[in-house]
């Protein structure tokens, strides 16, 4: 989200990008606690109410690698979302 609006990119790859990039994963208890409001409000971009994780791979030092899975355990979840930001 940028200047409350959501930024969705055509490609997975974001290159060199003219803005920070955030990524925010806010599924410790998943719907434990948090009720949502039907229908999605026009500022979330995606939720889901199931656990994942996300793993950051600093390829080098212009390359970061993003993935996220869902599931509980690191190596047996299915891979959900992943993107690439090149410097």
């Amino acid at each position: 989200m940028y200047d409350h609006n959501v930024v969705q990119y055509e490609t997975p790859i974001i290159s060199k990008p003219p803005h920070p990039v955030h990524v925010t994963i806010g599924t410790a208890g998943a719907m434990v606690w948090e009720k949502w409001t039907f229908p999605k409000p026009e500022w979330s971009a995606f939720r889901q109410a199931r656990y994942g994780y996300a793993h950051f791979e600093v390829t080098n030092k212009t390359t970061l690698h993003f993935q996220y899975f869902n599931g509980y355990v690191r190596g047996e979840g299915e891979l959900a979302d992943e993107f690439w930001i090149v410097k």
